[in-house]
C-alpha cells in the first residue's frame, strides 16, 4: 500500500474513483507462483472495495490466498497453449463471474492475449480498444527497440542475431559486459534463451551461452549501462479512447531480483516531469 500511496501523491492527474459494483479479473499466462505485482493489484483494488477475481496456477499461491482475492480460478498454463484454448478458458471464467468484469493483464502474454482477442471476449470482459498489433509490438523487445529508434528515444545499442554467425560477429566486436534478454512474449515462456535478464561478462561466456540455444532468434543482445551511471525509471499511465492519460505517475526502481537485472522488488513513486513529457 505504501507504493500506491506514494503514487497517488506524485500523480499529475487525480486518481479516478473506482466503481465497487464492477469486479476485476486479474489475468496471467504461464507460471508465476510469486507474482507480487498481481498481489499488489489485488490489494489495491480490494481495499478500494472492488471485488477481485484472479486466474492462478494453483490454489496455494500468494494471490490465490490473499484476503483481497474474492475468487481464484485455477487455470495452469505454460504459455505454449493455442490462443483459442486460452480464450475459451477466459470465456468460461467470465461466464462463472456472471457480470461484466474489467480484465487486468498481469504479464505481457496476458496483455497480448486480451488485446488480440478483445472482440470475442467482449462484452463479458471490459477491455480498452487498442490498435491491432500495438500490444504485441510493445511487449516485444525488438518492437519496443524499433519504436524507440523510430521516435528518437535514446536506447542502448542492440542486436538481434538470426544465427550462430551473427552471435560470433557480435562477440568479436562488442564491449563487455553485455545484457541478454528474451525477445518476444510467449516464446520467452516456451523457448526462452535465458531464464531472465542476464549479464554476460566476456565473449567466451556469451558463446557458451549461445551454444545452449535452440536458435539465436529468441535472444536480444544489448549494451550494458553500468549501475553507477544509471537509474531505472518507469512511467505508468492509463489512457482513455482519445489517448488522454486518465492517471499517470513515474517511479524509480530501487531493488530488483535477481539484483541489478531482474523484476522490481522495491520502487518509489517520484515526480519526473521530463520522463512524463
Amino acid at each position: 500500500m505504501l507504493f500506491r500511496s506514494a503514487a497517488a501523491r506524485h500523480s499529475s492527474t487525480p486518481l479516478p474513483e473506482l466503481d465497487p459494483a464492477t469486479p476485476a479479473l486479474l489475468v496471467r499466462v504461464g507460471r508465476y507462483p510469486v507474482n507480487h505485482g498481481a498481489v499488489n493489484a489485488a490489494r489495491t483494488l480490494g481495499r478500494a472495495g472492488v471485488p477481485v477475481a484472479a486466474v492462478v496456477e494453483d490454489g496455494w499461491t500468494p494471490l490465490a490466498l490473499s484476503r483481497y482475492t474474492a475468487r481464484a480460478f485455477v487455470s495452469p498454463s505454460n504459455g505454449d497453449e493455442p490462443a483459442d484454448e486460452l480464450v475459451a478458458r477466459l470465456q468460461a471464467i467470465a461466464a462463472q463471474i456472471g457480470r461484466p468484469t474489467v480484465a487486468v493483464a498481469t504479464d505481457d502474454e496476458a496483455a497480448v492475449l486480451l488485446a488480440e482477442h478483445a472482440d470475442v471476449l467482449r462484452p463479458a470482459l471490459l477491455l480498452p480498444r487498442i490498435e491491432a498489433g500495438l500490444t504485441r509490438r510493445l511487449a516485444s523487445k525488438r518492437g519496443l527497440y524499433e519504436l524507440c529508434v523510430e521516435h528518437g528515444v535514446p536506447t542502448p545499442t542492440t542486436a538481434f542475431p538470426q544465427d550462430r554467425d551473427d552471435v560470433e560477429r557480435f562477440a568479436a566486436s562488442a564491449t563487455f559486459p553485455v545484457v541478454v534478454k528474451n525477445v518476444e512474449p510467449f516464446t520467452r515462456l516456451s523457448h526462452s534463451a535465458v531464464g531472465g535478464t542476464t549479464v554476460v561478462h566476456c565473449a567466451e561466456d556469451l558463446l557458451a551461452l549461445a551454444s545452449t540455444w535452440e536458435t539465436p532468434r529468441h535472444a536480444m543482445l544489448q549494451e550494458f549501462i553500468p549501475h553507477e551511471d544509471a537509474q531505472d525509471w518507469s512511467y505508468q499511465t492509463y489512457c482513455n479512447d482519445d489517448a488522454t492519460p486518465v492517471v499517470s505517475f513515474t517511479c524509480v526502481k530501487l531493488r530488483s531480483w535477481p539484483p541489478h537485472a531482474g523484476v522490481t522488488a522495491l520502487a518509489r513513486a517520484l515526480p519526473n516531469p521530463e520522463l512524463e513529457r
